[in-house]
Protein backbone atom coordinates (compact mmCIF):
# COMPACT_ATOMS: atom_id res chain seq x y z
CA UNK A 1 0.00 0.00 0.00
CA UNK A 2 1.50 3.39 -0.71
CA UNK A 3 2.14 5.93 1.75
CA UNK A 4 0.52 9.47 1.41
CA UNK A 5 3.23 11.97 0.43
CA UNK A 6 3.42 14.09 3.64
CA UNK A 7 3.63 17.87 3.00
CA UNK A 8 6.61 19.57 2.07
CA UNK A 9 6.82 21.84 4.54
CA UNK A 10 7.40 18.52 7.14
CA UNK A 11 9.55 17.08 5.20
CA UNK A 12 13.63 17.59 5.56
CA UNK A 13 15.37 20.69 4.33
CA UNK A 14 11.91 22.61 4.27
CA UNK A 15 11.88 25.63 6.51
CA UNK A 16 9.34 28.03 7.62
CA UNK A 17 11.25 30.56 5.43
CA UNK A 18 9.98 28.85 1.74
CA UNK A 19 6.09 28.62 2.90
CA UNK A 20 4.16 30.49 1.13
CA UNK A 21 6.57 31.70 -1.68
CA UNK A 22 5.52 29.08 -4.17
CA UNK A 23 9.22 27.86 -3.79
CA UNK A 24 9.78 24.08 -4.13
CA UNK A 25 11.04 22.45 -0.88
CA UNK A 26 15.13 21.38 -1.19
CA UNK A 27 15.93 17.82 0.41
CA UNK A 28 19.13 17.60 2.25
CA UNK A 29 19.93 14.13 3.42
CA UNK A 30 22.64 12.87 5.43
CA UNK A 31 25.84 10.64 4.30
CA UNK A 32 25.38 7.13 5.95
CA UNK A 33 27.13 7.88 9.48
CA UNK A 34 30.60 6.62 9.85
CA UNK A 35 31.54 6.82 6.31
CA UNK A 36 34.22 9.06 4.79
CA UNK A 37 31.77 11.68 3.08
CA UNK A 38 29.94 11.92 6.68
CA UNK A 39 33.03 13.28 8.52
CA UNK A 40 33.69 15.39 5.34
CA UNK A 41 30.20 16.54 6.19
CA UNK A 42 30.46 17.60 9.61
CA UNK A 43 34.19 19.33 9.00
CA UNK A 44 31.82 21.70 6.83
CA UNK A 45 28.97 21.86 9.50
CA UNK A 46 31.76 22.66 12.09
CA UNK A 47 32.44 25.97 9.99
CA UNK A 48 36.04 24.14 8.31
CA UNK A 49 37.23 25.30 4.80
CA UNK A 50 38.57 22.11 3.58
CA UNK A 51 41.25 21.76 1.11
CA UNK A 52 42.41 18.17 -0.15
CA UNK A 53 45.39 18.07 2.35
CA UNK A 54 42.54 18.89 4.93
CA UNK A 55 40.50 15.88 3.95
CA UNK A 56 43.59 13.75 4.33
CA UNK A 57 45.07 14.13 7.35
CA UNK A 58 41.50 14.91 8.91
CA UNK A 59 39.07 12.46 7.38
CA UNK A 60 41.43 10.15 5.97
CA UNK A 61 40.48 10.51 2.38
CA UNK A 62 41.76 11.17 -0.25
CA UNK A 63 38.59 11.43 -2.47
CA UNK A 64 37.73 15.48 -1.70
CA UNK A 65 35.95 16.14 -4.56
CA UNK A 66 33.86 12.93 -4.71
CA UNK A 67 32.42 13.47 -1.49
CA UNK A 68 31.32 16.99 -2.38
CA UNK A 69 30.18 15.81 -5.73
CA UNK A 70 27.52 13.07 -3.49
CA UNK A 71 26.36 15.99 -1.00
CA UNK A 72 25.75 18.38 -3.59
CA UNK A 73 23.40 15.59 -4.99
CA UNK A 74 22.24 15.11 -1.30
CA UNK A 75 20.99 18.76 -1.28
CA UNK A 76 23.97 20.45 0.53
CA UNK A 77 25.14 24.08 -0.99
CA UNK A 78 28.78 23.46 -0.99
CA UNK A 79 30.83 26.60 -2.48
CA UNK A 80 34.22 26.18 -4.00
CA UNK A 81 36.75 28.50 -4.18
CA UNK A 82 40.29 28.44 -6.12
CA UNK A 83 43.33 29.37 -4.04
CA UNK A 84 46.81 29.69 -5.24
CA UNK A 85 49.05 27.81 -3.02
CA UNK A 86 52.97 27.03 -3.33
CA UNK A 87 54.02 23.71 -4.03
CA UNK A 88 56.82 22.13 -2.65
CA UNK A 89 59.27 23.07 -5.10
CA UNK A 90 58.07 26.72 -5.56
CA UNK A 91 56.05 26.60 -8.17
CA UNK A 92 52.16 27.99 -7.66
CA UNK A 93 49.22 25.75 -8.30
CA UNK A 94 45.51 26.03 -7.54
CA UNK A 95 43.92 24.39 -5.85
CA UNK A 96 40.02 24.42 -4.48
CA UNK A 97 38.81 24.80 -0.73
CA UNK A 98 35.46 23.90 0.11
CA UNK A 99 33.31 25.63 2.60
CA UNK A 100 29.66 25.36 3.44
CA UNK A 101 28.53 29.26 3.58
CA UNK A 102 26.19 28.83 6.18
CA UNK A 103 28.07 26.86 8.87
CA UNK A 104 30.61 30.09 8.67
CA UNK A 105 28.36 32.08 10.45
CA UNK A 106 29.09 35.26 8.45
CA UNK A 107 32.65 35.00 7.66
CA UNK A 108 33.90 35.47 4.55
CA UNK A 109 36.76 34.81 3.17
CA UNK A 110 37.67 31.06 5.01
CA UNK A 111 39.85 29.93 1.93
CA UNK A 112 43.13 31.55 2.70
CA UNK A 113 46.41 30.41 1.56
CA UNK A 114 48.22 28.20 3.94
CA UNK A 115 51.79 29.06 5.67
CA UNK A 116 54.57 27.26 3.84
CA UNK A 117 56.21 24.38 5.97
CA UNK A 118 59.75 25.25 6.59
CA UNK A 119 60.15 21.42 7.61
CA UNK A 120 59.20 19.72 4.66
CA UNK A 121 62.83 19.10 3.37
CA UNK A 122 61.16 20.84 -0.53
Amino acid sequence: MKQAKQSPALEPGFTKAHEGTGAQPFYRTKPQAGTQCAEVLDLLLAGRALTHLDAWREAGTSRLAAHVHELRRKGWPIEAHIIAVKGRKGRMSRIACYVLPEAQDGHTGACVQPESDSGNGG
